[in-house]
Order: C-alpha cells, then sequence, then structure tokens
C-alpha cells in the first residue's frame, strides 16, 4: 500500500471511485465502503456521490486491539476525524 501511494497518491482512493461509480450505475440502492482510512479516499467519494445525486455517511468504529497500519495511516484517520463528523 505505501508504495503505491508513494507513486500515486489517489491510486486506492481513484479505483474506489470506479467501483463505486459502476454499482451505482446499475440502479444500486445502497453502495458500501467497508474499509475507508484515507482522506482523499473520503473526499472524492463525496465529490463522486454529490455529482450522482448521492449521499454519504461515514461510520468511525474502532476496535480494541485493532490500531492503525503505519503512522501515515493514523495521520489520515485523526484528519478524517479532525474534518468530517462521522454519521450516526
Amino acid at each position: 500500500g505505501e508504495y503505491a501511494r508513494g507513486e500515486d497518491e489517489a491510486v486506492f482512493a481513484n479505483i474506489l471511485a470506479q467501483d463505486m461509480m459502476h454499482a451505482l450505475n446499475l440502479d444500486a440502492d445502497l453502495a458500501i465502503v467497508t474499509d475507508l482510512r484515507y482522506a482523499n479516499e473520503y473526499a472524492i467519494l463525496a465529490k463522486m456521490c454529490k455529482s450522482m445525486g448521492h449521499r454519504i455517511l461515514w461510520a468511525h468504529i474502532v476496535r480494541s486491539g485493532n490500531a492503525p497500519a503505519n503512522d501515515a495511516e493514523a495521520t489520515s484517520v485523526q484528519r478524517l476525524l479532525d474534518t468530517h463528523t462521522p454519521d450516526g
């Protein structure tokens, strides 16, 4: 992950957006992302959903013993929490 992000910071966010676009273009009523840890992933999805007339709901789940994989992930998760309030 870190190597790929070093080559293109948005590599995984763009793949996620493509997958979501495909699901929403199939007239899906709901698309669920089970793993969103980077601020750019949220930003790209939020922009795409808004442009397609959908909304994004975000939940932050903390499980004991499940820490971020690395410092970049920890920083990004904290940035998400600092800039966006989870729904629900």
